[in-house]
């Protein structure tokens, strides 16, 4: 009878721990909002004055952000893998971006497709270049923020 006791108080005793044990630390996916990247894409396209122009209308970039940005607790060792999100220059060389974002610092790398254009020369001859935008831009972002940007892109050496 006293084991009987014993062993039915270890089992309670048992029960009662694991069940008011409680995981602190689950991988529940954040409730994600958005931030917002407004921006305006800008070129050299006349070298005969020192006024940048409005890259043209049309012209591809990129936002990648890595999606363990977005995950509460990221696991180490588990490749979440990047998002990225595209759009297009508009006119005046505006673009934006809405960024899955939350309480945490999201980074947002850039980067945009190759373009040919036509660009004046000191001498007001016209020659046809590449342009690319290098991989030096970039933002942290949060849920609810805007941020305006401008960038520049540059002709290929």
């Amino acid at each position: 009878m006293k084991k009987t006791i014993k062993l039915f108080s270890i089992l309670i005793a048992v029960a009662c721990i694991a069940l008011s044990c409680k995981d602190e630390m689950t991988n529940e996916p954040f409730e994600n909002g958005s931030a917002t990247i407004q921006g305006t894409a800008l070129i050299d396209l006349d070298l005969s004055n020192l006024e940048l122009e409005y890259v043209p209308q049309g012209v591809r970039i990129y936002a990648e952000i890595n999606s363990s940005d977005l995950v509460q607790f990221p696991s180490p060792g588990v490749d979440y893998g990047p998002i990225i999100i595209e759009t297009e220059v508009g006119a005046d060389g505006e673009f934006t971006f809405t960024i899955p974002s939350n309480t945490k610092n999201v980074t947002v790398v850039f980067s945009a497709d190759d373009f040919i254009a036509d660009q004046i020369q000191f001498d007001s001859s016209v020659e046809e270049e590449v342009f690319y935008l290098p991989l030096i831009y970039s933002e942290v972002v949060r849920d609810g923020v805007t941020k305006i940007i401008e960038i520049t892109f540059y002709e290929k050496p």
